[in-house]
């Protein structure tokens, strides 16, 4: 089981997926593994401040500016967003 994200934990997007707007969102591809899964704008928001490795923190903080949201919601919504890329594989923990 992977440790726990914190508020410093840095993460890194995955290599090999591929990736394509669509509808505001982002679909992405692991040609690997057969699946795909599609993100709306908000996780293509996230997904795009991704381009270099970032922190939790970080993340949160864009999430909050971009949307208006507080910034403990938008704590919580970063730390599941990421969980969800990390199981998907394509992010992980830089």
């Amino acid at each position: 089981m992977p440790e726990p994200l914190t508020p410093n934990t840095r993460i890194a997007r995955s290599e090999g997926l591929v990736t394509e707007p669509m509808d505001g969102g982002i679909v992405m591809l692991d040609p690997a593994a057969d699946r795909y899964l599609r993100l709306n704008a908000t996780g293509r928001l996230i997904w795009e401040a991704l381009a270099e490795p970032a922190t939790v923190t970080d993340l949160a903080r864009l999430l909050s500016e971009r949307t208006g949201i507080s910034a403990d919601r938008a704590e919580a919504d970063a730390v599941s967003f990421i969980d969800g890329l990390v199981e998907f594989g394509a992010a992980r923990p830089a």
